[in-house]
């Protein structure tokens, strides 16, 4: 869409701006370039023509099409300030080194905090009844966009966020199993599920002689609820009998843990659970103190003294999350984005646990070891 717009006008604008523009009928965002390819397919982008004169395209699509824009249309222009909501069910390492692999992607994309965007962020420290009001006043504030993070603030987000408001949840471990997928429009997401084919043969090849295995998880969250149901099926085919524990909050989990060492379990292994996560390193010196190997799931439970784990890379899904919310941001639309998953590759050995245990590691597992925390 060409404009009358003169680069006289342009003076105060650089490359890599982000423009806010606004027609009669809706804004949206754009980024200040010198021609289509300075953004990324389906992404809007505004660059001065051939005849001096601002245009605001779509990169190999049409932008007339994607907001209704005719000709003798009245348009703004100005620098954006984006808002960006980020909403979390509880505090972990995790979380928070995911959250600044988002905002470090989308610096590299040219969304600059405190420059062209702000984010507002919400916790609701474990409680989900506190996301409506969260969510309440995330919108108050007037976000562009939200971003939940874990299965909790998402199943949340889809929930009360209006829906006009584009969605891009991460860190969720079956957006199938919770109940995300098809609830409304303009969503999108990136799944942090652990493939247990993978989980279960990394045990085997860790532990070649286990067959129990004890199990502590929250049944009322439903990614953990999705993990105990696979670690169930896939068991028997890896020769492995289960002690579960439930518990509902973390300061049961030394109480599920002495019952689970009463039944002689070989390793505990810990998956996909917001609760035990919060009370990782807790359950890591019981583990420790009793020598049972205690398998996790990220690299902060290994950090947090669990033997090893296995995971997805959780690096490249935050990158991979503030690649897509930049991708939203320019106006590609979240229900054309597919649901992202990861393959389950990155092992993280403690060898300090190790020590403590009395444990060796099979030069296997070391030789794939891609962390080791010594």
């Amino acid at each position: 869409c060409e404009t009358n717009i003169s680069l006289d006008f342009m003076t105060g604008f650089t490359n890599g701006d982000i423009l806010e523009i606004s027609t009669s009928e809706r804004r949206f965002f754009a980024k200040y370039g010198t021609h289509y390819a300075s953004v990324e397919a389906a992404e809007n982008v505004a660059f001065p023509n051939s005849k001096d004169r601002l245009e605001i395209a779509v990169n190999l699509m049409n932008m007339s099409e994607r907001y209704n824009i005719k000709a003798g249309d009245q348009i703004s222009v100005k620098k954006a300030t984006i808002i960006a909501g980020i909403l979390r069910y509880n505090s972990s390492e995790l979380v928070d080194n995911i959250i600044a692999g988002i905002k470090l992607r989308m610096n590299e994309r040219g969304f600059k905090e405190g420059i062209n965007i702000s984010y507002i962020e919400k916790n609701a420290n474990g409680d989900i009844a506190n996301f409506p009001d969260l969510i309440q006043e995330m919108n108050t504030a007037g976000t562009d966009l939200l971003i939940p993070v874990s299965t909790p603030a998402s199943q949340a987000a889809v929930q009360f966020v209006p829906q006009d408001i584009p969605i891009v949840y991460t860190y969720v471990t079956s957006p199938e199993f919770a109940g995300i997928v098809n609830k409304r429009l303009n969503v999108t997401g990136l799944s942090d599920a652990t493939n247990f084919d993978d989980y279960l043969g990394f045990v085997n090849e860790l532990l070649p002689e286990i067959k129990n295995a004890g199990r502590i998880y929250n049944p009322n969250e439903p990614n953990s609820a999705y993990s105990q149901g696979r670690f169930l099926e896939l068991g028997p085919f890896y020769g492995i009998t289960y002690h579960n524990q439930e518990v509902f909050e973390q300061s049961e989990i030394e109480s599920a843990f002495n019952s689970i060492i009463n039944t002689e379990a070989d390793a505990i292994l810990i998956a996909a659970d917001n609760t035990m996560n919060l009370g990782f390193k807790g359950l890591a010196e019981l583990s420790s103190g009793s020598k049972i190997p205690l398998i996790g799931d990220s690299y902060e439970n290994a950090s947090d003294g669990a033997l090893t784990s296995i995971s997805v890379d959780y690096d490249l899904l935050a990158s991979s999350t503030g690649n897509t919310v930049s991708n939203v941001i320019l106006g590609v639309k979240a229900d054309d984005i597919p649901i992202q998953r990861f393959p389950t590759s990155v092992i993280t050995l403690n060898q300090k646990t190790a020590d403590k245990i009395e444990f060796t590691f099979p030069q296997s597992i070391l030789n794939k070891a891609k962390h080791i925390i010594e």
